[in-house]
């Protein structure tokens, strides 16, 4: 009996260890070689673990440092697998991911049904303010990887990427219930993105209410955000924010003054009162967008761009200011209610080589000014206003009503000099506008080519502009 006893307690200590080793009791590990273990050591990183799973406990900072250890104890390249309940309080920008890791709730898609064979994992995490930092100096295609999470209530955003060289990819997320995050008289939000924060921390309203988030992600300067990003199948609520903005600022998938090589936004559903997917100011003139088969739902409320630069704003696909020369938008599934400065679509590049194509999209409005604006004032003094040029807008169907389908016109401190764009082929059959002209082309516009049919005609001010029927 005695020996029994013994040995029961040795096992029992060994398991302890074990435990501690993998990240603290709330965590275990999955070995998957004979080099997977550690030293029984909880004050030292195991650091080559394949797989660690940490159990949520819904306990402030318990919960945050369990994912801290658990960052420690994983290999580049491993798994943290999230299952249960995390509360961030009063997390600001307290788990960053240095290292190519998968941090997923589950090890399948649970988007759009959970496919046969599959036990999810559940994984919330709540509250925090910007919780997951995004700041690797990897390269290549191992990459960070952000998947099968539900990130609830949290300050600004769940997620944000302020330095990559390599892959990112947040996939078959789930985001709602974002709140506010106050900077001087304006109520802004974003959902995640890989957004440069000089765009808030350069306001000294930020500096003085939030000195942890400056200190973490700087006062401005270069972007490095280098590499590719992805953003597939997400479903992102911002409709759901309490309290609703009085302002529209919250933007769902945002990429600002970025340099990635590519941008990838496909197959994710976005509600929101403004900007549903926005990049602005991106200088890679090789680097590739892509934004094809989403669903957006932009219910507007007043935007402060709307107001003081022009109409444009917000919009659920918004394009501004980029040297991109690669772009394609096409399959998206785009409804827009709300503040009449909204839009489908806003975009403008920088590039004289740009060659963006916008097919195949079907555009909804309820009598904004115009469905799909080419060209836009900026956000002075961040993101100058920008034509757009040499873009191919084809094969969309438009429906409901706006003041114009297509519009390339001024705002008070722009001239949209619009030239080159090919209006061709789209199905404007139940698509009504309030101005009585289908297509507009301001005085700055040269050298734009409409093919018909064009319900409603074009009113064309500028030089050397052709309409074929």
């Amino acid at each position: 009996m005695r020996d029994r006893i013994y040995l029961l307690i040795l096992t029992a200590f060994l398991l302890l260890l074990l435990n501690q080793c993998a990240g603290g009791g709330s965590s275990d590990s999955s070995e998957g070689g004979p080099n997977e273990t550690c030293e029984p050591d909880s004050q030292q990183a195991c650091g080559n673990l394949s797989e660690v799973r940490v159990n949520g406990t819904g306990l402030p900072v318990v919960d945050v440092a369990n994912i801290k250890a658990a960052l420690l104890d994983v290999k580049t390249g491993g798994t943290i697998r999230l299952v249960g309940r995390f509360e961030m309080t009063p997390c600001i920008g307290c788990i960053v991911i240095t290292k190519p890791v998968t941090i997923q709730g589950s090890n399948c898609s649970l988007f759009g049904g959970v496919p046969d064979g599959c036990v999810p994992a559940t994984a919330e995490i709540v509250h925090g303010l910007l919780p997951f930092v995004v700041a690797q100096t990897h390269t290549g295609t191992t990459g960070i990887h952000i998947n099968n999470l539900h990130f609830h209530g949290q300050v600004l955003g769940p997620c944000i990427i302020s330095l990559s060289l390599g892959l990112v990819e947040f996939d078959d997320n789930r985001v709602d219930d974002q709140t506010a995050l106050p900077i001087g008289p304006v109520m802004t939000r974003t959902g995640l993105g890989s957004l440069q924060v000089q765009l808030f921390t350069k306001d000294p309203n930020v500096a003085a209410q939030y000195p942890e988030l400056v200190a973490l992600l700087g006062s401005g300067g270069p972007s490095l955000i280098l590499g590719d990003v992805v953003y597939r199948r997400n479903y992102i609520d911002l409709l759901t924010n309490s309290p609703a903005p009085f302002i529209a600022e919250d933007n769902c998938l945002t990429a600002a003054t970025c340099q990635n090589s590519s941008i990838t936004m496909t197959d994710n559903v976005v509600m929101t009162h403004g900007d549903g997917i926005e990049l602005e100011g991106c200088t890679n003139p090789d680097g590739v967008i892509t934004i094809t088969n989403n669903r957006i739902v932009l219910d507007a409320t007043r935007s402060t761009e709307g107001t003081l630069y022009g109409w444009g704003s917000p919009a659920a696909i918004k394009m501004l200011t980029l040297a991109n020369k690669s772009a394609t938008v096409t399959g998206n599934n785009v409804t827009v209610t709300g503040h009449e400065t909204a839009t489908a679509v806003t975009a403008g590049t920088t590039s004289p080589d740009a060659k963006w194509f916008f097919q195949n999209n079907q555009f909804s409005t309820q009598g904004q000014l115009a469905a799909f604006v080419g060209g836009n004032a900026g956000v002075p003094p961040f993101f100058l206003g920008s034509s757009l040029s040499n873009a191919v807008i084809t094969g969309n169907k438009f429906v409901g009503t706006a003041g114009w389908g297509v519009a390339f016109k001024d705002a008070p401190t722009f001239v949209n000099k619009a030239t080159g764009n090919q209006v061709k082929n789209n199905d404007f059959t139940e698509f009504t506008p309030t101005t009585g002209y289908t297509i507009f082309l301001g005085a700055g516009t040269s050298n734009n080519v409409i093919t018909g049919p064009v319900n409603g005609g074009v009113d064309d001010l500028g030089v050397g502009n052709s309409t074929v029927y």
